[in-house]
This record gives structure tokens, sequence and C-alpha cells, in this order.
């Protein structure tokens, strides 16, 4: 036991500290501690026997014991609780690892993504540009062959315009 701890008090705290199947298990064995006890109470009671030397040293013994136990117990069940915690935490870990991996790489697919789509948008408005300048030429030189005057008097907006 800890300095200036409480048999209840550490018994309290484990069981708000400790996972459901342990805390089941140690209130069971706590149980059986319990029902001994009374048990040996009442045996003691009913048939009015005083205990000589001997079982009265077994007695205290088998408590002493009884003491050791609980608190190996109480030990173990910290310890697994520590041991799951840690556990715990290392999963944790890793899923925030491979989620911000993976966050990284979508990221990157997207930004690859919108520069591609933007080079495929500037080179088709680029195609479109000079299509349409080859069909001004044509108009004009078929305007001109024809009689008519040439378009490019007109005032249209140039490229850097548009």
């Amino acid at each position: 036991m800890w300095p200036g701890h409480t048999h209840k008090h550490t018994r309290t705290h484990t069981y708000t500290n400790t996972p459901t199947a342990v805390t089941t298990q140690s209130t069971r064995q706590e149980g059986n501690n319990a029902s001994v006890n009374r048990d040996i109470n009442e045996m003691m009671a009913s048939q009015s026997l005083r205990l000589d030397e001997e079982q009265e040293a077994e007695s205290q013994a088998l408590r002493q014991q009884l003491h050791q136990e609980m608190e190996f117990l109480d030990a173990y069940q910290n310890k697994t609780k520590a041991q799951m915690e840690n556990q715990h935490e290392r999963e944790v870990q890793k899923l925030e690892q491979k989620a911000s991996l993976r966050r990284a790489h979508l990221e990157q697919k997207i930004e690859e993504e919108l520069a591609s789509l933007h080079k495929e948008r500037t080179e088709k408005i680029k195609h479109l540009f000079e299509r349409q300048e080859r069909e001004l030429e044509m108009f004009d030189s078929e305007s001109v062959r024809l009689g008519f005057g040439s378009l490019a008097s007109f005032d249209f907006p140039k490229d850097e315009a548009r």
C-alpha cells in the first residue's frame, strides 16, 4: 500500500481506472474473499468456539496472504491497464500518421490535377486563337480574291486584349 492511501481509496481508484473485464474479475475475487471471511465468522459464532493460539496464528497468516494477493492483483491490474493504454496510444498514433500521409498524398494529387487542367485549358485557348487567326487570314485572302476589302482594316481586338 502507498503511504496515506486506504484500501478503500485504492479499491475505488482501481474500479474507476480499470477495464471492465479486470474489474469484474477483481470484484468476483473480493466477493469470494468476503464470503470466506463471512463464513469463517459465522462458523465461529455458531459453534461458540475459541480458537487456540495455533488456529489464531493460521487465521492471521491466511488474512495476511489474502491481503498480499489483493495487493498483487491490484498491481497486476494497474500494469495491465498501463500496457493497454500504451498499446491504444501507439495504435492511435499509427492511424493519425497514416491519415496524415494519405491526406498529403491526396493534396499532392489534387495540385497535380489542377495544374494539368490549367495547362490543358491554356493550350485549348491558344489553339482556338491560332485557329481564329488562320480563319481570319483565309477569309481576308478569299475576300480580296473576290474583290472585297480586307477585314484587316476593321479594328478587331488583338490576342492581348482578349
